[in-house]
């Protein structure tokens, strides 16, 4: 019995002995970063309402030792005990047979940032955090004003425009992965390719995205006429990927990073921004005080607790079901 089976017998040993213990039945659950946790929970709370849950983002009293790297050290002694959820990164379209693994749990969209940044959610948000024209009297600095920006849109242009050279972006790492790959353009690499695909100006949203259309249409003549690679897109068309879902699947922090946390920052600033101005013409110190204290929050973690579009998806529903069978 090798370390890493000890250490996987110990944390089943262990948390099973406090489930019982409480008198009830439990799993332990191994995330990649304990920020996945606000992710995970309801999720397996939803699919699994009467199991307890203990999570962990690491086995081992060392902060290093976290993330899909230490994870994968462990994923062959996942269980109906000790589960493991995970980013699906491009492994779910290249069949990395690591997902295939019982027990081990995957987003299906390259990852948690992705589903945060569900486009059907973000005006949501942006009213949670600052009210809408129905809920004016939330904030006495007034409702949302002279915002024209559609963020449903918005993706749905981004995510045809990207669609081409993600497309071959996953295609060149198939190559690669498969060691065929006779394609040198290191762009096309998911990392290289995520910042490519969001490195544009947000102020001048429309000439910017015909300007990255032009860019990313070029790569697809380099596989156009191959025909594996028409087959890899009927293939990766029947799993989900198609150009209104395209950007749930571009690299997650170039995703996140770049465009929604961006996005919502353009919006939700000036109306924040103009709140407290009214306020201060009224001189309403106690409306300044509640304004101050309910949007305290980032726009990352407002992201990750009100935007529940995700559960719109097939993604998400795959993903109850993956839970329901496994433990049926």
């Amino acid at each position: 019995m090798n370390t890493y089976e000890n250490t996987a017998l110990e944390i089943k040993t262990n948390t099973q002995l406090s489930f019982r213990r409480n008198g009830v039945e439990g799993i332990a659950v191994r995330v990649e970063n304990e920020s996945d946790i606000k992710f995970w929970q309801p999720i397996i709370n939803k699919a699994l309402p009467n199991k307890s849950l203990r999570f962990y983002s690491i086995f081992q009293n060392d902060t290093k030792a976290k993330g899909i790297g230490d994870m994968k050290k462990y994923m062959d002694f996942a269980d109906n005990q000790l589960i493991f959820c995970r980013d699906a990164d491009y492994d779910y379209f290249l069949e990395n047979p690591v997902l295939s693994k019982p027990f081990v749990f995957h987003t299906y969209v390259y990852a948690i940032e992705n589903a945060w940044s569900c486009a059907d959610g973000l005006q949501k948000v942006i009213e949670q955090a600052f009210g809408t024209v129905t809920q004016s009297v939330m904030w006495r600095g007034g409702a949302i004003k002279g915002v024209d920006f559609d963020f449903v849109l918005f993706f749905k242009k981004y995510s045809d425009i990207i669609y081409d050279g993600l497309l071959c972006s996953l295609f060149y790492e198939k190559q690669k992965r498969e060691d065929t790959s006779k394609n040198k353009n290191e762009q096309l690499a998911p990392a290289k390719f995520g910042k490519l695909a969001t490195s544009f100006k947000l102020n001048d949203i429309d000439n910017e995205l015909v300007i990255l259309k032009e860019r990313l249409l070029d790569f697809r003549k380099e596989f156009d006429s191959n025909p594996k690679f028409k087959a890899f897109e009927a293939k990766l068309s029947s799993l989900g990927f198609n150009r209104e879902t395209a950007y749930l699947f571009l690299h997650s922090h170039s995703l996140f990073d770049n465009i929604t946390l961006k996005l919502m920052k353009m919006v939700g600033d000036p109306i924040h921004k103009s709140q407290i101005e009214n306020l201060k013409t009224l001189g309403d110190k106690e409306g300044l005080k509640i304004l101050q204290f309910s949007t305290r929050h980032s726009y990352s973690t407002r992201l990750q607790a009100h935007n529940d579009a995700f559960e719109n998806t097939i993604f998400y529903a795959k993903i109850l079901s993956d839970f329901e069978s496994a433990f049926n």
